[in-house]
């Protein structure tokens, strides 16, 4: 997956349009930075702790609007 990404990022005329599920990975932050590059376009991100999608979201300047709200319930 993170090799289709690069060839994407490497080759395209226009940014690539991902969705994040999960904010509590290593390699979310890849996709953050290329983010920051203007090389993919965040459209959707869910994440269940809202102190660290604050976290993220101020760290990396995202629009409140791609934050998904979901609770998790076992």
């Amino acid at each position: 997956m993170l090799t289709m990404l690069f060839q994407h990022v490497a080759y395209a005329d226009s940014p690539l349009k991902v969705a994040v599920a999960g904010l509590n990975h290593d390699h979310v932050y890849l996709l953050l930075n290329l983010y920051k590059e203007k090389k993919v376009e965040i459209i959707g991100i869910a994440e269940a702790n809202n102190i660290l999608a604050d976290k993220i979201q101020t760290q990396y300047n995202l629009p409140k609007s791609v934050f998904i709200q979901i609770s998790l319930h076992y």
